[in-house]
């Protein structure tokens, strides 16, 4: 009789091995079915719904700076390539960060920014990505957050395709005239000598623009000493990016606007160059 009971036990103990080991194996293939984890190489997933489908592979390259009120700003240039076998049309990226992000410009995309979610969506003339069709974007925004990183990140196929900007697919962004008046000058400290320069942007096209940029090329020994109602980055070789603030970003058809700021440097004369005017 013990000799029995011993066996019974045992065959009870097996069939509930067998049933836990099923019950794992199950969620295990569930889980992996549903849900494909974003890694930390920059890889996302593509989600419609809550089905995951296609990958999509996701990179950026970061400038960080602080402005002269001390606020700390990045520029993520983010570029993101269909790595599927299917055409991926309408995509949308949602971007969790630390704290909230103020004072948002962007190019080549349309964004917004809730609390602290950065939202991304694709422009008309670029929401179709066919395999390994790249796309390459911009944001540049203003966030208390230090070594900020792009790690978490969902990336959405979205039905509702209708981003803003244009719908010709080799226009991408709208070239602005441009022009840079010297305003004044005077002796700064140091031995250097501060240029106050006036840049005008000019939108010839026949439709308004929401968001504009544009590059200044400049000698080594000439440094930033205050621009009010740009963001700008000072790349340190050459080249300083100038942008909206969020509430100048609009320039009408035929319209203008003037960014005014001051350069130092330890040279008598100088030529600023101003290059890759552009607006969306």
């Amino acid at each position: 009789m013990k000799k029995k009971r011993k066996i019974h036990k045992r065959l009870e103990l097996h069939h509930l091995i067998i049933i836990f080991t099923c019950t794992l194996l199950f969620i295990s293939v569930g889980y992996s079915y549903l849900y494909q984890n974003l890694s930390l190489t920059g890889k996302g997933n593509l989600v419609e719904k809550v089905e995951i489908t296609d990958d999509i592979e996701f990179t950026y390259i970061k400038n960080t700076w602080y402005n002269e009120n001390g606020d700390r700003y990045y520029k993520f240039e983010i570029k993101i390539v269909n790595k599927s076998s299917k055409d991926i049309d309408g995509w949308s990226i949602d971007i969790e960060m630390p704290d909230e992000i103020q004072n948002l410009s962007f190019w080549n995309v349309s964004a917004t920014a809730s609390g602290n979610v950065l939202t991304l969506k694709n422009l008309d003339y670029d929401s179709l990505l066919a395999p390994n069709v790249e796309v390459s974007l911009g944001v540049m925004f203003s966030t208390p957050t230090e070594n900020l990183e792009l790690d978490n990140i969902k990336i959405f196929k979205d039905t509702n395709k209708g981003g803003s900007g244009g719908d010709n697919p080799q226009i991408p962004a709208k070239e602005l005239s441009s022009s840079i008046t010297l305003a004044n000058s005077w002796p700064g400290g140091d031995n250097k000598k501060v240029f106050q320069y006036n840049v005008t942007l000019t939108n010839n096209t026949t439709e308004p623009i929401t968001s504009w940029s544009f590059d200044m090329g400049v000698s080594s020994s000439t440094k930033i000493e205050g621009m009010w109602n740009s963001n700008y980055i000072d790349t340190e070789n050459g080249i300083i990016t100038v942008s909206n603030k969020d509430w100048n970003g609009q320039i009408g058809a035929g319209a203008s606007i003037t960014i005014d700021f001051q350069l130092s440097s330890t040279e008598q004369t100088i030529n600023p160059i101003i290059s890759n005017a552009k607006g969306k």
